[in-house]
């Protein structure tokens, strides 16, 4: 046996975080414990009978192989598995522009929207790329820029992209990334009724701490935001929300956040919500995201063994 190519020792408070790259599994070794651990893994025969059903859990978890084992051909079989598998995500930012003004936010508002010129390039885009690569599942997303101040235009691109997908037997999938301050009940239904199936909403801390954030003229951000998210999932069965928690040393307070979206969100609704966050850090303004339920579809961080 021999250590993968792939393993990685960070440092992380009083131990290390042993990470494979390759299978993406991670666990945390204690200050007392990592240099031993290291030892092993590094040197797996010198160990296997010693600490046999340690390594056998490291050999499942991909930080030790076996001789014969060449890990670039892994990587190059999954690369080949995943540019082939079918699938296409585009994502397209309709405007720059926003209705907010977040004080953490690095995009450079501007206003400018999608030229019909630019939704006609796109449309044709859709067309070759789909057809050409033979693409069975086909994934549009919309980021900004708040994507619903070019609402007509996000339309467009959407029923075209529906009606090709279907018309060519291709799987549709849409989601989108919003504040969801201009959503409507009517846009809600017709975005739903377009494939739109996933909506990603920032909630910027407890009620008081959001509309402090994104200050609208009724100072009702917060009750807005949550009142849309319940609409969405009410009339679009099988959509789900992703809230996305933004906060900053100042003002992580889980338990006032999910308070105040508790009184809001009845229970028989919470399984189609999930939830994200991101910590914003105002010296340097940048982002360190935190996922505490990650992926889209299927929100499960990976276990630590």
């Amino acid at each position: 046996m021999k250590s993968s190519d792939y393993n990685y020792f960070i440092p992380y408070k009083d131990g290390h975080i042993f990470f494979n790259g390759i299978t993406k599994r991670f666990f945390l070794a204690s200050e007392k414990n990592h240099a031993k651990l290291m030892d092993i893994i590094s040197r797996p025969d010198d160990y296997r009978e010693k600490y046999a059903p340690f390594l056998e859990r490291m050999s499942a978890e991909g930080f030790v192989v076996e001789d014969d084992v060449q890990e670039m051909d892994i990587i190059r079989e999954e690369f080949d598995r995943k540019r082939n598998s079918g699938q296409y995500t585009l994502m397209v930012l309709p405007t720059y522009d926003c209705n907010l003004r977040c004080w953490y936010c690095i995009q450079e508002h501007q206003n400018m929207t999608l030229s019909d010129e630019t939704v006609a390039r796109i449309k044709k885009h859709i067309e070759k790329y789909l057809l050409e690569n033979e693409i069975k599942e086909f994934r549009l997303s919309w980021f900004g820029g708040e994507p619903l101040l070019a609402y007509r235009k996000l339309i467009e691109i959407t029923r075209f992209s529906k009606d090709f997908c279907e018309c060519h037997h291709i799987g549709f999938f849409s989601d989108m990334t919003t504040n969801s301050l201009l959503l409507t009940s009517e846009r809600i239904k017709e975005l739903g009724g377009l494939g739109v199936r996933s909506f990603q909403i920032t909630i910027d801390g407890c009620r008081e701490k959001h509309n402090q954030v994104k200050r609208d003229k009724d100072n009702a951000a917060f009750d807005k935001a949550v009142n849309n998210v319940l609409e969405i999932v009410r009339t679009i069965p099988d959509a789900y929300c992703i809230l996305r928690i933004n906060y900053s040393d100042q003002t992580l307070e889980p338990g006032k956040i999910m308070h105040d979206v508790n009184l809001m969100i009845p229970h028989e609704y919470r399984k189609q919500i999930f939830v994200m966050s991101t910590m914003h850090i105002s010296i340097a303004y940048s982002r360190m995201e935190m996922s505490e339920s990650a992926t889209m579809r299927n929100p499960k961080m990976p276990k630590a063994c």
